[in-house]
């Protein structure tokens, strides 16, 4: 019996196949890595985004409850109220030692350590008063930086 040997045929090192397949491998790996930095750079702006809506709405809450605080103020103070006492435009200084001044001057105080450039405003026609709340988001990016809250009510 004969046995023969099939030389022709090269069998290659299996260091040798390794070696040839492994700039592939890390091309591949390069590939996933850009993927997952521009995924994770997606992640980053969405949350940014998110925390500035997150501070616009809360700047929101703390004007509408700043807004009904003094509302119950004049509620509680009605004569004092509808007699013009708790009238103010924006940017003017509170003056007097009465209780509504008092009232007022601890409302602004309140409005502006709360609200970023906070400043207020209120309206009597008659016996309904518009209350306005107004402070500066430009953390939004949004076209006119100051926001407005504006609560009308008849007392």
């Amino acid at each position: 019996m004969k046995t023969t040997f099939n030389l022709k045929r090269k069998t290659k090192n299996p260091i040798q196949r390794w070696q040839k397949c492994q700039g592939f491998s890390l091309m591949e790996v390069l590939v996933s890595v850009l993927v997952l930095a521009i995924g994770l750079l997606g992640i980053a702006a969405m949350q940014g985004i998110s925390m500035q809506g997150n501070h616009s709405a809360y700047m929101r809450t703390q004007a509408s409850y700043l807004g009904y605080e003094i509302i119950d103020i004049m509620r509680a103070n009605r004569d004092l109220a509808v007699g013009g006492s708790y009238n103010i435009n924006y940017g003017a200084t509170v003056s007097g030692s009465g209780i509504a001044s008092v009232d007022m001057g601890a409302w602004r105080n309140r409005i502006a350590a709360l609200l970023p450039q906070g400043d207020s405003a209120i309206v009597q026609n008659g016996d309904v008063f518009t209350v306005s709340v107004r402070w500066n988001d430009t953390r939004t990016n949004t076209v006119a930086e100051h926001q407005e809250l504006a609560i009308e009510v008849q007392l």
